[in-house]
């Protein structure tokens, strides 16, 4: 937390357990942590963002979410893992206001393989609109990897990876322009 502050960081990712009988002492100690750091966090400005499953089902998160204040926890969305499982967008939707950052990453929502963006089955003009109308001002960090790319020169994969970060800046763009607007009565 002190590192990411020295840094000019704000925002620290964790992944926490499943919220299963299993893990309930896992999940005392989360807390217990959680309870211990976020007088430290506030005093340095970070926050801490928790980052979805596999799967997820985002009972864990919203158990969080419901005890901690959106200054202190707020959700890494990780599009890749969201993919998985086909129901990460929805639960997105539903937490919109608490992104703080991002993981994105395509696949076919079998495996998290870290393909690049536009690459798999992630619904990308849904994400691009749920984040245009979500406070979210912050990095789109992609987290791609070159083995399941398709590339074998990195020179290439990177410049390809820019290009796929520029059109996803864009479709956000695009959707931010095509929501609707609140009007406020007079």
């Amino acid at each position: 937390i002190e590192m990411c502050q020295t840094l000019c960081g704000s925002v620290i990712v964790t992944h926490i357990p499943e919220l299963i009988s299993e893990n309930l002492g896992n999940w005392h100690q989360l807390k217990k942590s959680l309870d211990e750091l976020e007088e430290l966090c506030a005093g340095l400005g970070v926050r801490i963002a928790v980052e979805n499953r596999r799967r997820d089902k985002f009972d864990g998160i919203a158990e969080l979410f419901a005890e901690y204040s959106p200054d202190f926890v707020g959700l890494c969305y990780d599009t890749g893992h969201g993919n998985i499982g086909g129901k990460g967008l929805g639960h997105l939707d539903s937490y919109k206001e608490r992104l703080i950052s991002l993981h994105l990453h395509d696949n076919v929502g079998s495996r998290d393989k870290h393909q690049p963006v536009f690459a798999g089955t992630v619904d990308w003009e849904e994400f691009a609109r749920i984040i245009a109308v979500s406070p979210y001002r912050e990095f789109l960090t992609l987290e791609t990897d070159i083995r399941h790319s398709g590339f074998e020169d990195e020179d290439m994969f990177l410049e390809s990876a820019y290009r796929d970060g520029l059109r996803l800046m864009e479709m956000i763009s695009e959707a931010a322009l095509a929501a609707p607007t609140l009007t406020v009565p007079t």
